[in-house]
């Protein structure tokens, strides 16, 4: 080895003065950096710098591991009450946009065909009936719209026939 460099076993008999070091002096139980290896001081304190920016960058991302779960229940939070939110404040809303929502919100063409799609789920009992009694009006159109003509030309309750059809029922 060389002789300005300790060698291992006389850094372990031997233990650091700072003191000594601060002084420039050169006691026995210190140790002093020969000059070849003062041209990697710079270096080192650039290490030094790295490895502090490493742990801040380390310490930041441990911490942030709270705020991302915080992050991802407030999103789980939010997409879990906006329907409930929507339908809070649907009705302030004007009847347009009510019913372009539903419309929407259905993915039907306009309301009619929402409100049946709406009906037939909640209950099919009642969206039958409702079939049954846009059937019967729809093949009596004509004769309904006269009665209604009689009754108003009357200013009284009239009685109408209409015809029943059980094929145009189904």
């Amino acid at each position: 080895m060389n002789a300005e460099v300790p060698s291992p076993e006389d850094l372990r008999n031997q233990s650091l003065s700072v003191a000594g070091i601060a002084q420039n002096s050169h006691p026995v139980d210190s140790i002093v950096a020969p000059d070849s290896v003062k041209q990697f001081y710079d270096a080192t304190l650039e290490i030094q710098d790295l490895s502090k920016q490493l742990n801040s960058f380390a310490h930041r991302l441990e911490s942030s591991h709270k705020t991302t779960r915080f992050h991802i229940l407030g999103w789980f939070v939010v997409l879990l009450f906006y329907p409930l939110l929507l339908i809070a404040g649907s009705s302030y809303m004007p009847g347009e946009w009510k019913l372009k929502t539903i419309e929407l919100m259905t993915k039907t063409e306009n309301a009619w065909e929402a409100g049946q799609s709406i009906l037939a789920k909640a209950n099919n009992q009642k969206y039958e009936k409702v079939l049954t009694g846009y059937s019967i009006i729809s093949g009596n159109v004509e004769k309904i719209e006269g009665c209604i003509g009689t009754a108003n030309t009357l200013k009284r309750p009239t009685e109408c026939s209409i015809l029943i059809d059980p094929e145009q029922m189904k």
